[in-house]
């Protein structure tokens, strides 16, 4: 059984803070959320690197960052 992967994507506090999560998208496909968070959220590519390496953003000298989380979909659901 082929199990589905979604990412929810959140906008946070530099520090990840759980209360500070702002849910941005939730989508299949990692490289086109990344496509569409560059278009319309100010991603950069910087941005999107770390996202493919550790699903979010660290250290940007900003007010917020990027985090990205994995999550299966329920075999019963589909």
């Amino acid at each position: 059984m082929e199990r589905k992967i979604i990412y929810l994507v959140y906008r946070t506090d530099p520090w990840h803070s759980l209360n500070s999560r702002e849910l941005v998208y939730i989508g299949e496909d990692m490289e086109v959320i990344i496509a569409q968070l560059k278009a319309y959220r100010g991603m950069t590519e910087d941005d999107a690197n770390e996202i493919r390496s550790i699903l979010q953003t660290q250290c940007n000298n900003r007010d917020y960052e990027w985090e990205f989380e994995a999550q299966q979909i329920n075999a019963f659901a589909g």
